[in-house]
């Protein structure tokens, strides 16, 4: 009898160590009538929203929970049920805030789905779902998805509740408030394709039914590998590299190694300790290591008596020149968020001295890109926001979106021991545009991305942002990736034409040389394009440049899209006739005789040519000027009528005019 006393109160004790118990997630601060929770009042809604590791453990839910039903919590709950078939679905991340798509298919793929059959919306407060599968939560980030469709025949809008909600304010690690919750409705039982209709920071109180882990375990995880994708060799490109380890234990862990190991083309191993609460993350710094060797590392780094293996592994290309960070998963384009443009940076840094020649950006592909309008160039800059050195100015166009473009500064930038940042800047927007491509990284590293906002002066402060990592590269002077070394490029008038050629160094991969004219020096149209053959010279003409100042710039294009610029601009002037009192009469013609009076000219012989508004030369021939007496050019009898040019070229002047026959 004694035996089994004491076998009954065994099995009593493992029974309630077991129990389900209830945890609320988030404070009751406010109430909405919108569905940040299932609500009645509607053919069919969406929503999904994001839960923190510290919310969730300040709950008081411990790691590796299991969990077993989800509920809400309103101030006025519905007074009519309704009922309708119910999916949940939960997901385990690294992310620290809402970094989800707003298209549903691609937003929930992964989750792991916990409940999909009918169900009621009752009409007392909490409403709980219990799970058909039940999820362990392993102590990062929640992802709570969750769709209902209406199965009643009327939907009584009057009665679908009020629900209790958070503050509705939450930031992501470099502060800035973010969005962590999205859900659309429908009229109709055909469910919304995506969550657009409503951005917020205000989500549900979240009720979990969870049972805890009956043991103890030691795990922690390596959630991310903060690492140059591509660095310099040598002392310009020595690297501190950092991970993010999180205790994903039930308890405490303390004096743990974590161990940083490169292999490949260089070798580098170093040891970190980490002590670290349930939950708790933290950022370990490895000692610098220099790569002397061009190639590819492997990155790995390890965590010691790892119960589940939540290592990470990643590689990094080492270079002749190039800083940039990983690119491997686009997320869209990014902007400062301002129609008055302004400028995204990265920061890089360099521990021995180099000068930076150019920049590399892949520019957004948003359907917002201003294209046609918005003008950008690339930047240097000191993390204070000091202007260190520039580009040219570029017009996007179109079919730039999605591309890599090299912009050369104006005049390269040395750099010694020092952080600095580069960038692209761009104005002249009709709307709120997004001109560069971002790539995810969660949780992302802070301090890299930088922004100015509505203005390109120095005096607009550079602040901080951590919405994803630009695609914007440094190029040192040190760098082979430019395709070619243009060396001397040269611009001469002669004959009413200009005469444009230049000399090549190195010549690699190279698909074309295109040759752009501007009025101004700053907005550029392409005049001539020619293919690249090898050669060590080239030259093309303009024949029929603008009249004045006439600028022109030259850049060779690699079978990839990537530009390598030329440095400088060279510029042509052309003397307009009317501007030096010159007469050309009747205008419009009459007639078959042009008069032209040269006076304020020096006598000769002149060159003339009539030019349609195609660019064909009509009429050509020459006549005589003696400084005094009116010269006439006999036009043919089959000249349609319209608006031509008449150039008037004696050596390097050009003078040119409009003439109109009726």
């Amino acid at each position: 009898m004694k035996k089994l006393l004491l076998l009954l109160l065994f099995s009593i004790t493992i029974s309630t160590g077991a129990m389900a118990q209830t945890a609320e997630v988030l404070a009751r601060t406010n109430t909405s009538t919108s569905p940040r929770a299932p609500k009645g009042d509607a053919g069919s809604m969406r929503l999904i929203y994001y839960l923190s590791a510290s919310e969730i453990i300040a709950a008081g839910i411990p790691i590796n929970s299991s969990l077993s039903s989800i509920g809400f919590v309103y101030s006025a709950a519905p007074t009519i049920a309704t009922t309708g078939n119910t999916r949940i679905l939960l997901q385990n991340t690294t992310d620290t805030y809402l970094n989800k798509s707003t298209t549903w298919s691609t937003a929930t793929t992964g989750m792991t789905v916990v409940k999909n059959e009918t169900a009621t919306i009752g009409t007392t407060s909490p409403i709980k779902y219990d799970f058909q599968n039940s999820f362990v939560w392993t102590g990062g980030g929640l992802y709570v998805a969750m769709e209902f469709v209406n199965a009643g025949t009327s939907i009584a809008t009057a009665s679908a509740g009020t629900i209790r909600t958070n503050s509705g304010t939450f930031s992501d690690p470099a502060g800035d408030a973010t969005v962590t919750i999205r859900y659309s409705t429908s009229t109709t039982t055909t469910l919304p394709t995506s969550t657009t209709t409503t951005n917020s920071a205000s989500r549900p109180v979240t009720l979990f039914d969870y049972t805890a882990p009956t043991t103890n375990i030691t795990d922690l995880s390596v959630d991310m590998i903060y690492v140059l994708d591509k660095k310099p060799s040598g002392t310009n490109g020595a690297e501190s590299i950092k991970a993010v380890v999180r205790n994903v234990n039930n308890i405490a862990v303390a004096n743990k190694d974590v161990t940083l190991n490169v292999s490949g083309a260089n070798n580098f191993t170093n040891v970190k300790q980490v002590t670290l609460n349930p939950g708790e993350s933290t950022v370990v710094t490895f000692d610098s290591f220099t790569s002397g060797t061009i190639g590819t590392n492997t990155i790995d780094v390890t965590v010691a008596d790892d119960n589940v293996l939540n290592n990470k592994s990643t590689s990094q290309t080492v270079n002749d020149g190039i800083y940039a960070y990983p690119q491997t998963v686009n997320t869209g384009s990014l902007g400062v968020g301002s129609s008055d443009g302004g400028i995204l940076l990265v920061k890089y840094g360099i521990s021995g001295s180099s000068n930076i020649k150019a920049v590399n950006v892949t520019l957004g592909t948003s359907s917002t890109l201003d294209v046609g309008t918005v003008k950008v160039y690339a930047v240097v800059m000191t993390p204070a926001g000091v202007t260190l050195g520039r580009s040219d100015d570029y017009t996007v166009l179109s079919t730039d979106k999605g591309t890599k473009k090299t912009f050369l500064l104006q005049t390269p930038v040395s750099l010694a021991n020092q952080e600095f940042l580069v960038g692209l800047a761009y104005y002249n927007v009709t709307v709120n545009t997004f001109p560069v491509s971002y790539y995810a990284e969660s949780p992302i590293r802070t301090n890299v991305l930088y922004r100015r906002v509505g203005g390109l002066t120095d005096d607009i402060a550079v602040t901080a942002s951590a919405a994803g990592l630009p695609a914007i590269e440094a190029v040192l002077e040190t760098s082979s990736t430019l395709p070619v070394n243009i060396k001397t490029f040269n611009a001469k008038l002669n004959n009413g034409k200009v005469n444009l050629s230049w000399t090549v160094g190195t010549e690699t991969n190279v698909n074309r040389y295109e040759v752009e004219r501007s009025a101004n020096g700053k907005d550029f149209v392409k005049v001539a394009t020619v293919t690249a053959l090898g050669n060590a010279s080239y030259s093309v003409s303009d024949a029929n440049p603008l009249i004045g100042i006439n600028y022109y710039r030259l850049q060779g294009v690699d079978n990839d899209g990537t530009l390598s610029p030329f440095n400088e601009l060279r510029s042509v002037k052309l003397t307009a006739l009317e501007n030096l009192n010159a007469v050309i009469y009747p205008n419009p013609l009459v007639g078959n005789a042009i008069n032209v009076s040269l006076s304020n000219y020096a006598g000769g012989d002149y060159q003339y040519k009539l030019v349609d508004a195609l660019g064909k030369v009509v009429q050509q021939g020459n006549i005589k000027n003696n400084g005094s007496e009116t010269s006439a050019i006999a036009v043919s009898n089959s000249l349609n009528k319209g608006i031509y040019l008449l150039h008037l070229i004696a050596g390097e002047q050009v003078i040119q005019s409009k003439l109109v026959k009726r």
